[in-house]
């Protein structure tokens, strides 16, 4: 989950029937939509373009299940969620939680997966996400609440957000620029 900005599902809890190739993070990354001809390619320019996507995100706390929410507005689904010793401290104290087991030196966090289905980031002329403005990244802030069977949400929410700049730039990329290769 922690391999930088995109994150990989480990064992299928982010896949359904809703979701489809073309929103799988890595998507770019593995197919080549340019080729002129392969096999799968209509199917793929078919289901190709719609703002569904999965994102990481780090918070106070584990929750796997509950609905992601910006200001009131519900934006997708946590699929996986699990504490992480990875998260640093700058990044924990920007969850801005209250909790000791968070914010102290050695605190800790949750990394997860989720679906969003509305793009909360802002995109340039090109589409592509902002991720960063003046050399720092862009991050946006989150409330994960449990939801009654009507998706509203109840109780407390958990606080954390998403950002471009992943949970672990020092071993990240290393498998991310062999996948880019393929």
């Amino acid at each position: 989950i922690s391999a930088g900005p995109f994150g990989l599902p480990l064992n299928g809890n982010e896949y359904d029937p809703q979701h489809i190739p073309t929103n799988c993070p890595l998507f770019d990354a593995a197919i080549d939509m340019t080729k002129e001809q392969f096999i799968g390619k209509k199917a793929l320019k078919r289901d190709a373009g719609n703002n569904k996507r999965m994102v990481l995100f780090i918070t106070e706390g584990i929750v796997v299940g509950r609905g992601i929410y910006r200001n009131g507005k519900r934006l997708g689904t946590a699929t996986s969620s699990i504490n992480s010793p990875n998260v640093s401290q700058e990044k924990r104290e920007f969850i801005g939680s209250k909790r000791n087991s968070v914010n102290s030196e050695n605190g800790i966090a949750a990394i997860g997966l989720g679906w969003l289905y509305e793009n909360p980031f802002e995109v340039d002329e090109d589409g592509k996400d902002i991720l960063e403005k003046d050399d720092k990244p862009v991050r946006i802030r989150l409330e994960f609440y449990r939801e009654d069977e009507n998706k509203n949400p109840k109780g407390k929410p958990v606080l954390g957000y998403i950002s471009g700049d992943g949970v672990n730039p020092a071993t990240a990329h290393k498998p991310l620029k062999l996948i880019q290769k393929l």
